[in-house]
């Protein structure tokens, strides 16, 4: 759960990086390799972009493979596939990748959430490492800190402050390395580390004993989203139990239409944010499309519970109908809840509920339209 919260906040600092300057330039092909100057923000997107040249302001690429040879005077932010920086940059490094070299220098932090980091012995980060990798070699030298979740961490450089990660794997730190500061690390297994390594404290937490503490902030955070669409089950029932019923009477008549839109839809998002994400000028549409799938994702257990409850209560003149139908619902959504945090069944279980809540969702919404515009409103 740690692990979730820490690589969802780390991706979407990442993400926000990618905001709006009152200058820009903006370039876009499948492949681009620029070798003039750029005296200006720079918005990049392509399938395979290298850069030669400087660039004297902020660098934002998006592309399948990016090598930047030049140097970025300010900040740099980087969602690819594979990303090496031989360069020289003067601020911030914040790179969304399946695979990151860094040869160059980076003058303030380094922000990265990707498959692989390596930070090579030609390499100087002046500001703090935070990073979530399924591996992290730190060959050359870190002038603040280094924090994080990673699952293979290998040393042999110097961190000149602190060490603070979470190893999910395994650990290989050089007796030529050196840890300035204070070094905690939390993993499954103690690792030898080689003497005078280590010159502040060092510190071992096996990750056995914070299963307490992790499973108690899974059930706080189940149950504070529990009582949050319980909430709003009983908004929804108040002021538009017509809706309710509606939306059951629909996924109850159409169980396996909206299963198969539930997956078309999921597919279509994924693909279509991936495919905007490749253009400048989509990414904002990309960013408000994953949103609001998202908010779909959390009402279409709401959609379930309707689709459920439609089986017990149908008539919309039935006696105590609000009632009724607030009580099973929210009756539904904790033993939706209990189910789904169960291992392997709990998963399997939940997509398939979602896939047809979505599905539900998508069919309501479109009755909605027919409506309006049989009353020529749209």
């Amino acid at each position: 759960m740690k692990k979730i919260l820490f690589s969802t906040f780390l991706v979407i600092g990442i993400l926000a990086q990618f905001n709006t300057a009152s200058a820009v330039v903006f370039e876009g092909n499948e492949q681009v390799v620029l070798d003039a100057v750029i005296d200006d923000d720079l918005y990049l997107s392509a399938g395979s972009a290298t850069i030669k040249s400087n660039v004297n302001g902020d660098l934002y690429i998006i592309g399948g493979s990016v090598i930047i040879n030049g140097d970025v005077s300010e900040d740099l932010v980087v969602m690819g596939g594979k990303v090496d920086i031989f360069g020289n940059v003067g601020g911030d490094v914040r790179v969304l990748a399946g695979q990151l070299v860094i040869n160059g220098s980076v003058g303030d932090d380094l922000l990265v959430y990707g498959g692989s980091v390596d930070v090579a012995k030609t390499s100087t980060v002046g500001g703090t490492v935070v990073v979530g990798a399924g591996a992290l070699a730190i060959k050359g030298t870190v002038k603040e800190d280094v924090r994080g979740i990673a699952g293979l961490f290998v040393l042999d450089g110097t961190i000149e402050r602190n060490v603070s990660l979470n190893i999910q794997d395994s650990m290989s730190i050089s007796e030529k390395s050196k840890i300035k500061g204070n070094f905690n690390y939390s993993s499954l297994i103690e690792v030898e580390i080689p003497k005078n390594v280590v010159m502040g404290k060092l510190s071992f937490n096996k990750a056995a004993d914070n299963d307490k503490a992790i499973a108690e902030a899974f059930i706080a955070y189940k149950g504070i989203s529990f009582l949050a669409i319980s909430l709003i089950i009983i908004l929804l029932v108040i002021f538009t139990p017509n809706s309710i019923l509606l939306i059951g009477k629909k996924s109850r008549e159409n169980v396996l239409k909206s299963f198969a839109l539930g997956v078309v839809i999921t597919i279509s998002v994924i693909i279509g944010s991936i495919i905007l994400m490749f253009t400048v000028i989509g990414i904002p549409l990309a960013l408000i499309m994953v949103v609001l799938f998202l908010i779909c994702l959390y009402l279409s257990k709401i959609a379930v519970a309707s689709w459920l409850v439609s089986y017990l209560v149908s008539a919309k003149k039935e006696k105590w109908l609000k009632l009724k139908l607030a009580s099973w619902m929210v009756a539904f959504i904790f033993l939706y809840y209990v189910i789904s945090i169960i291992p392997k069944v709990g998963f399997i279980f939940n997509i398939l509920l979602v896939l047809v809540g979505i599905g539900g969702l998508y069919m309501v919404f479109f009755e909605w339209l027919k409506s309006l515009r049989s009353k020529n409103l749209v």
